[in-house]
């Protein structure tokens, strides 16, 4: 993809492990910004929520964060990476 592009990335930290496959509550669609000469997997407009199956591998700090891009057909925002995110336990 020519370094365009970031991929949506859920990752778990310290004593958490994935015990399944992430999901995502809206589907993929795809955009191709003016100008750019390619064309970009992105979720619709508007919230999305990602969730992963996790498993304790010990005690100690958990977390999770996540690495994302937005774009529309207009224009791309600046990407986040490894922004920490807020765990729901239930």
């Amino acid at each position: 993809m020519s370094g365009l592009g970031i991929p949506t990335r859920l990752g778990l930290r310290g004593s958490l492990a994935a015990a399944g496959t992430p999901k995502a509550d809206r589907p993929l669609r795809t955009v191709s910004p003016s100008g750019l000469g390619v064309a970009l997997p992105v979720y619709p407009d508007g919230p999305v929520t990602l969730t992963v199956p996790v498993r304790s591998t010990g005690t100690g700090r958990a977390g999770a964060v996540i690495s994302c891009g937005a774009c529309s057909a207009q224009r791309c925002l600046v990407p986040v990476t490894d922004q920490p995110v807020p765990l729901d336990p239930s």
